[in-house]
């Protein structure tokens, strides 16, 4: 919820390279929860790089954490198809959309839960101090994401 501490997690990116959220503190950081066979995902994966390429230089870190377990072609299969997403399946999905920023897996989707990331995408910023300052989800432009990210960088 806005306003309240985000919860810590320790993650790994489909690269292999750990993140831990606690160990950002001192920066702004942007959440995506995404789906892989997500439509509204796949759509808004290039304002989301933009943010990361606008906004790294700046401090902010920008994530990507996959919030649903199912593959590529749940949507398309009328939710029949539900084999697991897989890592090839996340670096596809950086390809296919242009995803330059690091995408990380929640094996138990422990974090996923404690952030209430049942919509897809969800998305958060969260101040230097660890305080949730934006949530929101579906198809957000950029300017409103933008602004969020200027906000919470002004809140720590």
């Amino acid at each position: 919820a806005v306003g309240s501490r985000a919860p810590d997690f320790a993650l790994t990116s489909v690269n292999g390279t750990p993140d831990q959220l606690s160990s950002m503190r001192g920066s702004t950081v942007f959440l995506e929860y995404f789906a892989v066979w997500c439509p509204v995902c796949h759509a808004e994966a290039p304002t989301i790089d933009q943010l990361y390429t606008d906004f790294s230089p700046k401090g902010v870190k920008v994530l990507g954490i996959l919030a649903n377990p199912f593959g590529p072609n749940y949507d398309t299969s009328n939710r029949a198809d539900q084999a697991p997403a897989q890592k090839q399946d996340l670096l596809a999905y950086q390809k296919t959309y242009g995803v330059k920023f690091p995408l990380l897996i929640d094996p138990t989707f422990a974090n996923v839960n404690a952030m209430g990331a049942n919509s897809y995408p969800t998305l958060c910023a969260i101040d230097g101090a660890g305080i949730v300052r934006y949530a929101n989800s579906g198809g957000i432009g950029y300017q409103e994401l933008a602004d969020a990210l200027n906000k919470a960088a002004t809140r720590a």
